[in-house]
């Protein structure tokens, strides 16, 4: 609900570059009055998870062979 005070696990405002492109991109997806001014909760879980998983990626350089082996040892459980 728009005007209500809510904690979260990620300020809007924080400054690290990366959250506020996903910021700007979650808001140009969709009108004002049809999306809350940032983030849900559930958007923040996929961002965190998302970063985790591109980390673990670059880790192993983008393989994924053998079964994903070496992607599985980098990966966050």
């Amino acid at each position: 609900m728009v005007g209500v005070d809510a904690a979260g696990p990620f300020a809007d405002t924080w400054e690290d570059p990366k959250w506020q492109a996903f910021v700007k991109a979650y808001q140009d997806a969709w009108p004002p009055e049809k999306r809350f001014p940032g983030p849900s909760l559930c958007a923040v879980n996929y961002y965190d998870e998302t970063q985790a998983t591109l980390q673990a990626l670059d880790q192993v350089n983008g393989d994924l062979s053998d079964g994903q082996a070496k992607f599985a040892l980098h990966s966050p459980h």
